[in-house]
């Protein structure tokens, strides 16, 4: 492992939104965060700062807070980073080689800068979304690196992300890290993966079953049909009643 904790710096003081979140306010509390797995799987609702906690990693790697490696892709589109990684002290065993940031939501300026600037590479931007997310990661991948994902799941189809539990897996088993922010009900289950679930409430490990991704997908599910019809305010009927 490169990353072996994270400690939120008490003298620093943001000015952004990140102060707000759920994730900083836990990472104040707790003083320091430990990482026990190659592999860190983050979970948790909409707004409880998974994105910002991954991006807050990079930036603090010396990446682009809008994705790519730390040996390439200085650019910057959004403009909308926090400034949370100025709080953020990063404990390391020693450096990695690489640091490879894929990030869901600015994967489109990254592709542009891509192939604005690289030759000998295909260009990203012909292929689909979650064909061109595939190709960075087997680009990527099969080096020895630090991995910082914020929803690598956007784009790829159930099969592709089945197929990227192995290859990170894999990775691992090389001596990769990865630190992965998702709402993947897949994701979770590669194994070894540490699984830590931001709430409102806390930061807390859970299991594959216990975790949000997977209690929501399974809850919905297990009954599908009576859940939509529901949440449409339709009337719910039985096949043989449907005319």
């Amino acid at each position: 492992m490169y990353i072996t904790a994270l400690r939120y710096d008490s003298t620093s003081t943001l000015d952004s939104y990140a102060k707000q979140l759920p994730v900083t306010q836990h990472l104040k509390r707790l003083g320091r965060w430990e990482l026990r797995s190659p592999i860190t799987i983050i979970v948790g609702e909409n707004g409880s700062g998974k994105s910002t906690l991954i991006e807050a990693i990079a930036m603090s790697m010396g990446v682009n807070a809008e994705g790519g490696t730390k040996k390439r892709m200085n650019f910057s589109y959004a403009g909308t980073e926090s400034d949370l990684h100025n709080a953020l002290v990063i404990s390391r065993a020693h450096n990695p080689p690489n640091v490879v940031f894929l990030r869901a939501e600015t994967f489109f300026n990254y592709a542009s800068e891509h192939d604005r600037t690289v030759i000998m590479e295909a260009p990203l931007h012909p292929k689909s979304h979650g064909e061109a997310v595939t190709s960075f990661l087997t680009r990527n991948l099969g080096k020895p690196a630090l991995f910082l994902f914020d929803e690598p799941e956007a784009g790829l189809s159930p099969a592709r992300q089945i197929k990227l539990i192995a290859d990170i897996h894999r990775a691992a088993e090389q001596g990769a890290q990865f630190i992965i922010a998702t709402h993947s009900a897949l994701l979770p289950a590669i194994p070894g993966a540490h699984i830590i679930e931001i709430s409102h409430d806390a930061i807390s490990e859970c299991t594959y079953d216990e975790c949000l991704p997977v209690r929501d997908t399974l809850a919905f599910l297990a009954d599908a049909e009576e859940i939509t019809a529901h949440i449409c305010d339709t009337p719910h009927h039985n096949a043989e009643n449907t005319p």
